[in-house]
């Protein structure tokens, strides 16, 4: 059987979450598929996908248009090289699932739901995939078995058996996050990608020129524009290993508890090198010494900095702190060394709220008389969780207009049923 080597490539906006790649005319012809047929594609592991014909910009390239979600299945990144051919698939007569983001209570309503996301999907053991409930909430799960082995399509009589019990894998929160889910903000992400990807990508170049990279960053903006998303966006995309936690859990009333915990969380980014601790509402902990007449928090103060300052220039642990306001953090922690560099993230301008409300919409069908221009303008001001919380509503209006004696009804809904919905300009006039 044919099989050519082509070299990964983002994915387009668009194709994000569809089981689908884009590869050439040409490709396809010499791999003797077309349109929609599934192929097997081989980086450090295998994975499953549909192929579809690559855009015009890319129709000479022996490129391969890929999304984050099979590019972490087949464990390649952007620029490498995967093998792809034709695959060999059968029906799938069962699949096994466990969630991997929350443990689940399996049941024979949540089965039929996640069997109909999954009808006509490739799959393979091993990959993960993603189900989406609803605007920006989502179900990870791994596939712990398929029978017969191999690469296989869902179909209507296949038996999905969920495990309950949540599958254990290191940084699951995080396995999805990635800057394809964020929008209005590009120039954020890449400061964030050069402190991060750079020293990894040309290490020569900072060794020859002597560049000490930064040990910290402090995030600060209104809440909901995306500070935490971007932390989880970064170290998916560069492989960080992710300690994640609130100002407020390492607070304690006893200064020794408190110099425990921050000892105990950088050992554990030492021993998970490269990583990230990431401190969210950072002024609870560190806040500017005149605001503060507490001397524990002094002390808790004194003890980050002196975690900061202990850190190896090289170490591959990077400090970053979130907070409303920046000067509401210890102005001692932004010294140089320390959390040195400094991002302001804002409610997103015209461009960033298009960027995003198609970013919650593009799994969802819209009527033509929506129009995304009329929204933006209708939310100025809004932080991007607004936005996500007014895509919501919309679809809690449309429900209720295709389905208003929902209450009473008992049996799930069919798969013609739920196509029929389409949300309209009035849900979300009626959501504003």
């Amino acid at each position: 059987m044919v099989e050519l080597e082509l070299r990964v490539v983002k994915a387009k906006k668009l194709d994000i979450g569809r089981s689908i790649v884009r590869i050439s005319g040409a490709v396809m012809k010499n791999l003797q598929i077309k349109t929609g047929d599934i192929v097997s594609i081989k980086g450090k592991k295998e994975t499953t996908s549909i192929a579809w014909p690559a855009y015009p910009e890319d129709k000479d390239k022996l490129n391969i248009r890929m999304d984050h979600r099979a590019r972490e299945n087949a464990k390649v990144q952007v620029g490498e090289k995967i093998k792809i051919r034709k695959a060999n698939y059968g029906k799938a007569i069962s699949i096994t699932l466990a969630p991997i983001s929350s443990d689940i209570r399996s049941s024979s309503e949540v089965n039929n739901y996640i069997k109909r996301k999954l009808i006509n999907n490739p799959l393979i053991k091993g990959d993960k995939i993603i189900i989406s409930i609803a605007i920006n909430r989502e179900l990870h799960f791994k596939i712990i078995s398929t029978k017969p082995s191999g690469i296989v399509l869902v179909k209507n009589s296949t038996n999905l058996k969920i495990l309950n019990k949540k599958h254990d894998i290191k940084s699951l929160e995080i396995f999805y996050k990635t800057f394809d889910d964020i929008g209005g903000l590009k120039k954020e992400i890449k400061i964030l990608r050069k402190i991060f990807e750079l020293p990894q990508i040309h290490p020569e170049l900072f060794k020859y020129l002597k560049i000490k990279n930064s040990n910290g960053i402090l995030l600060y903006g209104p809440p909901g524009c995306g500070k935490t998303l971007l932390v989880q966006a970064i170290a998916n995309e560069c492989k960080y290993y992710l300690i994640s936690l609130n100002g407020a859990e390492i607070f304690s009333k006893y200064i020794e508890e408190s110099k425990k915990r921050l000892n105990e969380i950088f050992d554990k980014a030492k021993n998970h090198s490269p990583s990230i601790i990431h401190i969210s509402n950072l002024s609870s902990i560190a806040p500017k010494f005149e605001v503060s007449s507490s001397l524990l928090l002094k002390l808790i103060t004194s003890e980050l900095i002196y975690q900061l300052d202990n850190l190896a220039p090289h170490s591959n642990i990077i400090v970053i702190g979130e907070d409303t306001k920046l000067e509401d953090v210890s102005p001692l922690l932004c010294l140089p060394r320390r959390l040195d560099t400094h991002i302001k993230i804002e409610k997103p301008d015209k461009d960033g709220r298009l960027e995003i409300l198609k970013i919650y919409l593009k799994d969802l069908d819209l009527s033509d008389d929506v129009n995304l221009n009329e929204l933006v303008s209708r939310t100025e001001d809004f932080t991007g969780a607004r936005i996500a919380k007014l895509c919501n509503e919309a679809i809690r209006n449309s429900i209720d207009r295709y389905f208003p004696d929902i209450l009473n009804r008992k049996e799930p809904f069919s798969k013609s049923e739920l196509n029929e919905i389409k949300l309209t300009m009035e849900d979300f006039i009626k959501a504003l």
